[in-house]
């Protein structure tokens, strides 16, 4: 009785650990994506049909970000890898695993998007100079959406008119959020805004705004760029100031005292962008 009694503790406490350690794993096909608001994006259309995956980890940066050599091992379990196609490991890493594992379907999602050409934005290794950050747009998160229910009806044709009705819910939201941010955005204080890395010139340009960044090819700015920055969000009356979570963006704050700016967090590499997108829109007309 006693020796029961110990086995049944030893496995409580089996279970109860991997309970801590987390979820236990999926008996669905499984999707990646190389960021977390791709995953938004993919698992609206995927719904449950899919375990949906994500390489680069919270708090990571896509400038210096590499997979692990694990995670490239469990990526060839999954059918379909997800990625915007312009992150430097997504350019490089990303694509010498899909050449070497012929099974796995790489699908860019930048397709059919005009990007934005900037020539301080520019990532190690990249031969062309764009902003990478197509997710922070509500017409470009529609684009790639409209890609996956494409990617996903060819792959999985039982489910299709599955993935056309949430498509079409995940369009009337964004269009929905298109119109609020639209209405909100014209009691802007001022259409130029302060930011450290340049994350948002998709939204920028959707909505007539200015973004002024501080940072430009991965440095901060010298001392008379810096008294440049200064005088040009005096002369535009800049009242906010974006420092991205993964940055500490000392250089912005640094301006945003100098001009009596006020700091707000983002996370442009957030799950759901959506919700930054309103939290950038209220900031920019508090």
């Amino acid at each position: 009785m006693r020796h029961i009694s110990l086995l049944l503790l030893l496995l409580l406490t089996l279970c109860l650990s991997a309970c801590k350690g987390g979820k236990a794993p999926s008996d669905k096909p499984i999707l990646t994506v190389s960021i977390e608001p791709l995953r938004w994006v993919v698992s609206s259309i995927a719904g449950d049909d899919y375990d949906v995956q994500t390489l680069m980890p919270q708090g990571a940066s896509p400038e210096t970000y590499e997979p692990t050599p694990r995670q490239m091992i469990d990526l060839s379990q999954s059918e379909i890898l997800f990625c915007v196609g312009t992150m430097p490991f997504e350019q490089t890493r990303l694509r010498q695993m899909a050449e070497s594992a012929p099974e796995l379907q790489l699908v860019e999602l930048r397709e059919g998007i005009t990007t934005i050409a900037e020539d301080g934005h520019r990532h190690g290794g990249e031969t062309e100079s764009i902003d990478p950050h197509l997710w922070m747009s509500t017409k470009n998160l529609s684009i790639m959406a409209q890609q996956v229910a494409r990617v996903l009806s060819a792959h999985n044709p039982a489910h299709r008119a599955d993935y056309e009705k949430r498509l079409s819910v995940m369009e009337q939201r964004l269009n929905t959020l298109d119109s609020e941010l639209r209405a909100q955005l014209l009691k802007a204080r001022s259409r130029s805004f302060l930011i450290y890395h340049p994350a948002l010139g998709y939204m920028a340009r959707e909505y007539g705004l200015i973004q002024l960044a501080v940072e430009h090819d991965g440095k901060d700015p010298s001392a008379a760029s810096l008294q440049q920055l200064i005088n040009t969000c005096k002369h535009d009356s800049v009242s906010v100031a974006f420092i991205s979570k993964e940055h500490n963006g000392q250089a912005a704050r640094r301006i945003a005292g100098e001009v009596g700016a006020h700091v707000v967090e983002i996370n442009p590499l957030a799950y759901d962008v959506t919700k930054q997108m309103r939290q950038i829109a209220q900031s920019l007309t508090q």
